[in-house]
């Protein structure tokens, strides 16, 4: 009869020690993924504001490559000129 009750605890502990476990697994994986979910986010901020600045150095750079073409083009009409 002790033996059965020892086994019987002993079983029981063992058992809200594996629940403990489970617990503190899903909530270390909870905060795996919230942080995740929140370096995601960062990135996607960046990813656009990277993609923002790209838009502007684009449009930098054909507003002058247009007016270089024209000094250019003005330059070589003079430098042929009679």
């Amino acid at each position: 009869m002790i033996a059965r009750l020892f086994f019987t605890h002993a079983s029981k502990a063992q058992t809200h020690h594996e629940q403990y476990g489970r617990s503190m697994e899903a909530l270390e994986t909870a905060t795996l993924v919230e942080r995740a979910q929140h370096l995601m986010s960062e990135s996607r901020k960046l990813l656009e504001q990277r993609e923002a600045q790209l838009r502007q150095l684009e449009q930098f750079l054909e507003q002058h490559a247009t007016t270089a073409h024209e000094l250019l083009g003005d330059t070589v009409i003079r430098a042929t000129a009679p």
